[in-house]
């Protein structure tokens, strides 16, 4: 009878003990044992950021005299030389509130680090995000990153500005090689889109796509199919550029009408490759106006032209829409400035037609009138319908 209370008493021992779990050894969040103590603290994380209301974490480790080390980030105080530049939370989250630079200072167990934050713009490059697909082929990605980069650079230096970083900071560049193009519902199998389902900027290439690869026409256009890539990518980041604006939207009346949203995209991408010397202005002219001529779009009034893509008419105007937008421009005061203030107007508020009549200066009517004897006096027909 003893011997068999002991073995019961022991067995309850064992199952209040473990409860069916196997034990774990606990390392303490913090070294309590006094003959730990913290030998120093050091700062990670990026300092430099290239945007307002942009934000990186910081991590604070601490090296202990047991030759351990530590993550102490929220156990440590925060604290920033100067908020108008960036703000620091609890957490060690920094946020851009000013462009400048700050220290930011971490104190844990009597050791502090500082680390200087710098907000400033980016300088050259892009700070788009991309995500590329493992099959993409190099020189295809090349051309997207150089026709984008391109683009930008156009933009600041002749249209008022690039997308604002902070907006950058949001736009993802996709690149897929599937043939397939854009399987989102409103891109309908594209080769290259510029905006997602909701609305917003994100650029998409197939470089699989049969409108990717395309070969140059014969005795018109005489650059490469690289530099035909290249503008490709620079046409979509247009695109992202009027977005940015409030000059593109899937929602009407705040939207550019489609002759002019596609003629502005192929006119900004075709201008950065000429500067570039890329291509020539005089076999552009030519391949545009050919093009608008084959495809039918310059027998079409640009009226019609307003809504062809939403219509199912499936005419395609950025041909006939490059001619428009450069005569518009050239006829302009403000030259290429005009096309920034009407996305700006219809990003206030402003109707197609209102912003068109504030930023070229006649009404969109008349200018509709007057396009057909233009459009004669450059090689086209002189009449729509």
């Amino acid at each position: 009878m003893p011997n068999r209370l002991i073995s019961l008493l022991l067995g309850a021992a064992l199952v209040a003990g473990c409860s069916g779990k196997p034990a774990t050894s606990v390392t303490p969040s913090s070294p309590t044992s006094p003959s730990v103590t913290v030998n120093a603290i050091t700062i990670s994380g990026s300092a430099s950021l290239v945007a307002i209301t942009q934000t990186t974490q910081l991590t604070v480790t601490a090296s202990l005299s047991n030759g351990a080390s530590q993550n102490v980030t929220a156990q440590a105080t925060w604290e920033s030389s100067n908020t108008g530049v960036a703000t620091v939370a609890p957490s060690g989250l920094v946020t851009a509130s000013g462009f400048g630079v700050t220290d930011v200072r971490a104190t844990y167990q009597g050791m502090s680090a500082t680390v200087s934050v710098s907000v400033a713009p980016p300088t050259s490059g892009t700070i788009l995000r991309y995500d590329v697909d493992a099959n993409v082929p190099v020189g295809d990605l090349a051309a997207i990153t150089a026709g984008i980069s391109n683009g930008q650079t156009f933009l600041a230096a002749e249209v008022g500005g690039d997308i604002p970083v902070n907006l950058q900071l949001g736009i993802t560049v996709r690149v897929v090689a599937t043939g397939l193009g854009n399987p989102s519902p409103n891109a309908g199998g594209a080769c290259c889109t510029a905006l997602d389902d909701s609305g917003a900027a994100r650029p998409f290439f197939d470089v699989k796509h049969r409108d990717w690869d395309i070969s140059r026409p014969p005795g018109i256009a005489t650059w490469s199919i690289q530099a035909n890539k290249e503008k490709t990518a620079a046409h979509e980041y247009t695109h992202d550029w009027a977005w940015s604006l409030g000059g593109l939207t899937f929602q009407p009346p705040r939207r550019t009408v489609d002759w002019f949203s596609e003629g502005l995209a192929e006119y900004i991408a075709y201008s950065t490759m000429i500067r570039l010397g890329q291509m020539q202005a005089a076999n552009v002219d030519a391949f545009m106006l050919s093009s608008a001529i084959v495809t039918g779009q310059a027998a079409r009034c640009l009226a019609f032209l307003e809504n062809s893509n939403m219509s199912g008419a499936g005419l395609w105007p950025g041909h006939i829409g490059f001619l428009a937008v450069k005569a518009l421009v050239a006829s302009n005061s403000r030259g290429t400035l005009s096309v920034r203030v009407l996305n700006q107007d219809i990003g206030a508020g402003m109707t197609f037609d209102q912003a068109f009549e504030h930023a070229f200066g006649l009404p969109k009517s008349e200018f509709y009138r007057q396009f057909p004897d233009y459009l004669g006096s450059i090689g086209g027909p002189r009449s729509c319908n």
